[in-house]
């Protein structure tokens, strides 16, 4: 079994509205293009399709629609797909609305400009440049229909994956810290309610499985699997009801105790369900410590705003830290994936100096956390966190430094995403013409 693909018996037909909370309705002559809309996006949405006229569109756009996406075809006539992409705008103006086609030309792209299309979706693009527009207006939409703090014009939630050189890292013990850290600095103590709108998420994805669980004391029997397999159902109240909580705040989604159930879940799943979780977590913190499973590593981390690679002093560590980076590929820009090295349990006179460690692998040091075995031991005899038992503990106190240089990244201007101008301004450089 695929969980990419399971879904109700029919993908093109609308399931109970208690079912499926969130739709995508795709407009067109071919309900072939909602069935590849749907393949590209696995189960996080169902897409719906519908004939382009504005009686059908009419009928289709149930309160569970997020977004409606139009097809535009060189084939064909375009101005008829432009007046149903105006009319939505003038009438569904609280809908997304997201061109669909192939930009070989550029009056396709340039007409669903005309239309109003807030992006533009290219059939004929990398499944990454494909999905981009995609999930920035559906999980916009999303966020509106379900009453969360994206419909009141604030952002999605971020997310920082942390990645182990190898097992053994300390990663997990980390991101249980930095979620506490973010939760706490956030004011995401108290109660989870369905109306929560700062809630830090510990997705516990490392290997050896279920760590974070462990280091917070909590049980959870929903896991990531029967998240992936429920996805177009997910709302604030099924998170608070299902997920585990920590007193300090973060809320956690493991991996399932039986390793063998995760098989068959495919990368594509996981980057969906990143994305899907930024409508209801302010922050997404991401273990992916030792994880054997490269593409699925590289899938989670594609989706992450920031991504540390987490290391040691020892030797293995340094070494694996390299092996591990090199086999990172790089962003659509060109830069690496990865945005820095922690260097964990860090002795100062000790084995490698942790500046000499980030040279070596010609990435930026982002942090050093300090050796504190000891203590960390001592608290976790007790129930607690390290930060619990002393706040004032040199570990905690580098921790709570990441969570507010992660708050000041996410607070300051992020670099906005490419438009449908600038698309349409690209799409006429490649074909040779002139910007409008």
């Amino acid at each position: 079994m695929n969980f990419a693909d399971v879904t109700t018996p029919s993908l093109l037909e609308p399931p109970p509205a208690q079912d499926a909370p969130v739709c995508v309705l795709q407009v067109g002559d071919s309900a072939e293009d909602a069935a590849w809309l749907q393949a590209r996006i696995g189960n996080a949405m169902q897409v719906l399709h519908c004939a382009p006229h504005p009686e059908a569109m009419k009928a289709a756009l149930t309160p569970q629609v997020v977004m409606v996406v139009v097809q535009f075809d060189a084939r064909q006539d375009l101005e008829g797909p432009v007046k149903l992409a105006q009319w939505l705008r003038e009438h569904q103006p609280k809908l997304s609305v997201l061109g669909m086609g192939y930009a070989n030309t550029p009056k396709v792209p340039l007409a669903a400009l005309r239309g109003g299309a807030q992006d533009f979706l290219d059939m004929a693009g990398s499944v990454e440049e494909q999905l981009k527009p995609f999930w920035s207006l559906s999980m916009r939409g999303s966020a509106h229909v379900l009453g969360s703090k994206a419909a009141a014009g604030q952002q999605l939630g971020k997310t920082v994956a942390l990645l182990g050189a190898r097992p053994g890292m300390g990663v997990s013990t980390l991101a249980a810290h930095l979620s506490a850290a973010l939760a706490q600095t956030m004011g995401a103590t108290g109660p989870a309610t369905a109306k929560s709108s700062a809630l830090v998420g510990l997705l516990d994805l490392g290997f050896p499985l279920r760590d974070g669980l462990m280091h917070l004391g909590l049980q959870s029997s929903f896991h990531m699997v029967d998240a992936i397999q429920s996805m177009h159902r997910l709302d604030p109240a099924l998170l608070a009801a299902a997920l585990p909580r920590h007193r300090c705040g973060p809320m956690v989604l493991p991996w399932p105790a039986q390793p063998q159930i995760m098989r068959d879940v495919e990368p594509r799943s996981m980057s969906a369900m990143v994305q899907r979780l930024r409508a209801f977590f302010a922050w997404q913190v991401i273990d992916l410590g030792g994880l054997p499973a490269h593409e699925m590593v590289q899938a989670v981390a594609r989706e992450a705003d920031h991504v540390w690679a987490v290391c040691d002093q020892s030797v293995g560590g340094i070494v694996s830290l390299t092996e591990m980076l090199s086999t990172l590929p790089s962003k659509p820009e060109g830069a690496p994936m990865c945005d820095g090295v922690v260097i964990n349990r860090a002795l100062r006179g000790a084995g490698m100096a942790p500046e000499e460690i980030a040279r070596r692998v010609a990435h930026p040091l982002r942090h050093v956390l300090p050796q504190r075995d000891l203590a960390m031991l001592q608290a976790s005899s007790q129930g607690q966190l390290l930060s619990e038992a002393d706040a004032a503990d040199p570990y905690c106190v580098q921790v709570r430094q990441m969570a507010a240089s992660l708050q000041a990244d996410g607070v300051a201007a992020a670099p906005r995403p490419q438009g449908l101008l600038q698309r349409c301004q690209t799409w006429l450089q490649r074909a040779g013409g002139r910007t409008p």
